[in-house]
């Protein structure tokens, strides 16, 4: 067993990622091997190219106002758990 199989995965929704604070927290999540997946929400359309070199972001275009939409994401990731 390797040190990434002891590690105790988690998944992280990170609101605003496609610019400033939200960015910077999504690539500094992405560095720490108990995060995986990152969802890395925005409703600006540029979120859908801002993490390629992330394979374990998803980048989600989002606006969490919209609760249904919102409800919706965090249901089908749980199923995926």
């Amino acid at each position: 067993m390797n040190h990434d199989d002891m590690l105790e995965r988690r998944t992280a929704f990170i609101t605003g990622a496609a610019s400033g604070i939200g960015l910077e927290t999504a690539v500094r999540f992405s560095m720490d091997p108990r995060y995986n997946p990152i969802y890395a929400v925005d409703k600006d359309p540029a979120i859908n190219t801002t993490f390629p070199e992330y394979p374990n972001v998803v980048a989600v275009q989002l606006d969490v106002r919209e609760r249904e939409q919102t409800t919706g994401l965090l249901r089908s990731t749980a199923l995926e758990s």
